[in-house]
């Protein structure tokens, strides 16, 4: 785990990709790695979600995660695909569990002091905090987590690349997970420039 935080905080932010077309997956992620930018979380929300996973994580440039795995079932089928990281939107113990148990690195989703009472009781020292900004933001973590200080997270949701360095300031956050380098329209558009000149843009803060 600490040389997968390393990466993290090395960094900075990982894109969480909604992407259902797997012929699109390989391009944009070439994009992002023009742009250095090479751990990647594929949400697993969409028919092909899963495919477009496994053939990234079949190229040995990139560290590929699942996220918005929200049962073993999925957990499963994650592993079995190549992930090298998952990711859950909440905490439910039996999942954080099965998740520790395939020896990968793991980011349950907190948003109470209960939540993270929970994984931090389960040996977990690493959490995604979600959704960040309806939460309060920076501000919200550094009340809610201030108990916990051996806790570290990575806050998601709805994130900006005009706010993102708010959040990296904080001493307890590693990283942040957003999509503005990957949004939709862009990958749609083949605007891979875009998407590689946006990833760039980060070590600019």
């Amino acid at each position: 785990m600490i040389d997968f935080e390393a990466a993290l905080a090395n960094q900075q932010v990982v894109p969480v990709i909604s992407l259902d077309d797997p012929e699109l997956a390989l391009p944009m992620a070439e994009a992002l790695l023009a742009g250095g930018i090479s751990i990647l979380e594929v949400t697993l929300r969409s028919k092909n979600s899963m495919q477009v996973l496994k053939n990234l994580a079949e190229d040995n440039r990139f560290t590929i995660g699942a996220g918005s795995v929200n049962s073993t079932n999925q957990l499963d089928q994650a592993v079995s695909a190549g992930a090298k990281f998952i990711v859950s939107p909440g905490s439910y113990e039996p999942l954080i569990k099965a998740a520790l148990a395939t020896g990968l690195p793991y980011l349950p989703g907190v948003s109470t002091p209960s939540e993270i009472l929970l994984n931090h009781n389960l040996g977990m020292e690493l959490v995604k905090f979600f959704p960040a900004k309806l939460l309060g933001g920076p501000a919200a973590i550094k009340t809610v987590a201030a108990p916990f200080p051996t806790m570290r997270f990575m806050p998601t949701g709805n994130i900006t690349q005009e706010d993102y360095s708010e959040y990296l300031a904080l001493p307890n956050v590693v990283a942040v997970g957003s999509s503005w380098m990957v949004k939709p329209e862009l990958i749609a558009a083949k605007d891979w420039a875009s998407i590689t000149k946006l990833a760039s843009l980060r070590d600019s803060k």
